[in-house]
């Protein structure tokens, strides 16, 4: 949603509506609080906990650095 059409209550009602019917975003949300919950914290482990977390998860969007979606210029 833009943050120019918060204002308007049709689309935000639409929306909040879309976010609460649609079971792709309870998914998600789980998805990401497992992974959250996987989220390794201890620094003797933490090698231990990045591979087993892409091995189990696979590439992740979030994870991924801005450089990889700027061209050469921006770079």
């Amino acid at each position: 949603m833009d943050k120019f059409d918060v204002g308007n209550p049709v689309k935000f009602i639409a929306v909040i509506k879309e976010v609460l019917e649609n079971d792709s975003y309870r998914k998600n949300a789980q998805k990401i609080s497992e992974m959250l919950k996987k989220k390794p914290f201890k620094a003797n482990e933490l090698i231990v906990k990045y591979v087993e977390f892409a091995a189990e998860f696979g590439p992740s969007a979030a994870l991924r650095p801005q450089s990889y979606d700027m061209n050469w210029v921006e770079y």
